[in-house]
């Protein structure tokens, strides 16, 4: 009986130690920083950026027409990403992602999707 105590303890100890465990809490600079259409257009593949402003249009799929005061470009958003916001194009939104480059042009595969700034 106490082994089997010992071996419950012993496998249940490091579930309670990373509970407890802490992190940084500053600014993420992973996110990349505030970016615009044109400076997403000449980005390079894969570089993260954040843009905000108006999605003004949806193209059908998971595709819509983003525009801010550079330009307009198109954006991926995942559906689950919207989670319970309502967007229209008269709301501003902070999109976190990455930029996506390929035959077809470029566009920003959409991580986060925040309302205002």
């Amino acid at each position: 009986m106490k082994k089997v105590i010992f071996l419950f303890a012993t496998l249940a100890l490091p579930l309670t130690a990373t509970a407890a465990q802490g992190g940084y809490t500053g600014p993420n600079e992973t996110q990349g920083a505030n970016s615009t259409v044109a400076q997403a257009m000449q980005a390079k593949d894969d570089a993260r950026v954040t843009l905000t402003g108006h999605i003004v249009a949806s193209l059908g799929d998971e595709d819509y027409r983003f525009k801010d005061s550079t330009g307009e470009m198109i954006v991926e958003i995942d559906n689950h990403l919207w989670g319970d916001k309502q967007v229209g194009p008269e709301t501003q939104v902070t999109l976190m992602g990455e930029v996506d480059k390929d035959l077809n042009g470029t566009t920003v595969d959409v991580n986060s999707v925040q309302l205002g700034q």
